[in-house]
C-alpha cells in the first residue's frame, strides 16, 4: 500500500499560490492544535507541533498496516468546510503579520468579509517541520474563513 501525500491529492488546498486567493474548502477532517500566542516562544506550541507530528505519522503508519480503528478521530474533530482566503507565507513566522493584512486586503477588495465565528477561526497550515527547517524556508497556508458583506 502507498502512502497518501495531501499536498499532492490536493494542491488546491496545501499548496496555494503566494497571492491570495478565493477557495471553498469541502467538507474534511483535520488534527489541529487550537491555541494562540507566539510559536517562536510558545512551550504549547511547541509541544503541539511534537504531538501533532507523531499523531500523523502514526496515523500514516496505520492506514500502512490496516490497523486505524474505525471512526478514530470522529469524536475529536467536527469536519470544517466553507469559502476561505487563503495565501501562501513563506518565511519566518514573525513576518505573518504582513502577510495576514495583504490577505485582509484581499478579501475586502473582492467583496467579502472575514468571518471567524463558531468554529470558523483563522487557520495556518504548517508544511514544514519547524524544528528541521531554517525559518527564510518554512511554509504556512494561511486561511480566513469569509463571507459575502
Amino acid at each position: 500500500m502507498t502512502s497518501f501525500d495531501f499536498k499532492k491529492e490536493y494542491k488546491d488546498l496545501y499548496l496555494p499560490p503566494k497571492k491570495p486567493t478565493v477557495i471553498d474548502v469541502p467538507k474534511m477532517r483535520f488534527v489541529m492544535v487550537d491555541g494562540q500566542g507566539d510559536p517562536n516562544t510558545s512551550e504549547y506550541y511547541k509541544k503541539a507541533v511534537e504531538l501533532l507530528y507523531g499523531i500523523s505519522y502514526g496515523i500514516k503508519m496505520s492506514k500502512k498496516t490496516g490497523n486505524q480503528p474505525k471512526g478514530y478521530f470522529d469524536y475529536v474533530v467536527p469536519p470544517l468546510e466553507g469559502l476561505c482566503a487563503r495565501t501562501m507565507h513563506i518565511g519566518p513566522y514573525d513576518d505573518e503579520p504582513l502577510t495576514v493584512s495583504m490577505l485582509d486586503a484581499f478579501i475586502s477588495e473582492q467583496g467579502y468579509r472575514t468571518d471567524m465565528s463558531g468554529s470558523r477561526k483563522h487557520h495556518e497550515i504548517y508544511l514544514g517541520d519547524p524544528r528541521k527547517t531554517v525559518p527564510e524556508k518554512l511554509k504556512t497556508v494561511i486561511r480566513h474563513p469569509i463571507a459575502g458583506i
